[in-house]
């Protein structure tokens, strides 16, 4: 996702050499992609799949992450913030048919029927 300030961040699950980061980490380029910086540990420590990103109009970087136990939304460079949502409800709603669709600007999610 690009900041207001033109950087790009990339946020992705991944393990460093020795195991010394492991969870989404994010890299960095403030030139368009030619150069990255990073990795740097976010404060999510799993290694699920990113499923969407977006900045708020504030300029807060926003990430979400599914599994098993919900789905959960980070908020801030490094994901400082987190709440999970449709924790014991999530399940159901996959039974029945029905997926998280995305992640908006806010923390609230749109459910679609799969």
């Amino acid at each position: 996702m690009q900041l207001p300030s033109g950087a790009i961040e990339l946020y992705a699950p991944a393990t460093t050499a020795g195991f010394a980061l492991q969870g989404v980490l994010r890299w960095e380029s403030t030139n368009d992609g030619t150069a990255w910086t990073g990795p740097v540990a976010t404060h999510s420590p799993n290694l699920g799949d990113v499923n969407g990103a977006a900045v708020r109009t504030d300029g807060t970087p926003m990430f979400s992450q599914d599994s098993t136990f919900g789905i959960d939304i980070y908020q801030g460079l490094n994901g400082e913030v987190s709440d999970r949502v449709f924790s014991a409800i999530l399940a159901l709603n996959r039974s029945l048919g029905f997926a998280p669709a995305s992640v908006g600007t806010t923390a609230s999610l749109t459910l679609a029927h799969a």
